[in-house]
């Protein structure tokens, strides 16, 4: 019985998501911290996953962001100008201290941003919330 030589799959198995083996590699150095997620990057390449690994489209999405706040925060403004009477009539109708309004404010970002407390998001909505609890209880 012969032995060695080429056996047709025979081997270990790939564990890769394609399966296939490539010709052409190339070691590389990397920094041991770095190493496990390079890895986890390129088995989801080799899957065939479409990555977006371009920062100018997370600034591009911060931006788009940041005017949406804004234009938020300067609708805010333009009720509180046109309509004062209202607010004055809806703080003199709730029974809520402004450490009400926080607490409820805190709960209220926690559940509706997935984004985490110390992402921008987070903390532009959290701006805007304090600017309407304190237009709030000035009228």
């Amino acid at each position: 019985m012969p032995r060695g030589g080429f056996r047709e799959n025979a081997g270990r198995k790939s564990e890769w998501a394609s399966g296939k083996t490539f010709a052409e590699t190339k070691p590389i150095r990397v920094p041991r911290k770095h190493s496990d997620l390079l890895l986890l990057i390129a088995h989801r390449l080799d899957a065939g996953e479409i990555l977006d690994l371009d920062t100018e489209s997370l600034q591009d999405e911060n931006q788009q962001l940041k005017e949406q706040v804004s234009r938020l925060e300067d609708e805010l403004d333009q009720a509180t100008k046109t309509k004062p009477v209202q607010l004055s009539l809806l703080s003199s109708q709730l029974p809520l201290s402004k450490f009400d309004l926080e607490k409820l404010r805190d709960k209220s970002l926690l559940q509706h941003i997935e984004a985490g407390q110390q992402s921008l998001i987070y903390r532009n909505a959290k701006k805007a919330f304090n600017y309407f609890i304190k237009t709030l209880l000035e009228n």
